[in-house]
Formats: C-alpha cells, sequence, structure tokens
C-alpha cells in the first residue's frame, strides 16, 4: 500500500492546515521524497548496526524516480548519540541561503 501523499496534503490544505510534522518509516518516507512533498527533512542517525536492519528508504516506491532534488544541509548537530541532520531541498526558496 502506498500512501497518496498529494491527496492527503489537499484534503489537509482545504482544512487550513498548511504544515505538518511527518514521522515514519522508510515506506511515508519515500512516499514523501518521491513527492517532493516536503519544505525541509531532519533525518536522524544513530549510531547502531543490525544484521537485518530497516532501510530508511523503500527503493520499491523510489523505483524510477529520475530526479531527486538536490539537498542542502542547514544544520547538523549531535543530539545524545545520535546525528541530526537539518536539510532543505534545491527548489526551496531558502536553500541557497545561508
Amino acid at each position: 500500500y502506498r500512501l497518496p501523499v498529494k491527496k492527503v496534503l489537499e484534503i489537509l490544505a482545504k482544512k487550513g492546515i498548511n504544515s505538518i510534522l511527518v514521522e515514519g518509516g522508510a515506506k511515508i518516507f519515500s512516499s514523501f521524497l518521491k513527492e517532493n512533498a516536503f519544505d525541509e527533512l531532519f533525518i536522524f542517525v544513530a549510531p547502531k548496526i543490525y544484521n537485518d536492519g530497516i532501510n530508511t528508504f523503500n527503493y520499491e516506491i523510489l523505483n524510477g524516480v529520475e530526479n531527486f532534488s538536490q539537498l542542502y544541509f542547514r544544520e547538523v548537530k549531535k543530539s545524545g548519540s545520535d546525528v541530526m541532520l537539518r536539510c532543505i531541498p534545491e527548489w526551496n526558496e531558502y536553500a541557497g541561503n545561508t
């Protein structure tokens, strides 16, 4: 099952909701990424290794996507033992600003 991202965002916009926080796994993350349905990403990387760990991306969803937006790092910060990466896509009007 794939989340109809654009449809969900249209419904929320009609209700006056124009900003949301999306937290999820590989399927949710990949669905929003494929649709370029984000203004910025906060990615948390944990220094843990699992033998059969869950992927960050769902490659079945991303299959066939030819162009991904360039991401610009706006902040890299240690959060406990994790690292937080704040990224903005190239099409965001603030991407070129420091």
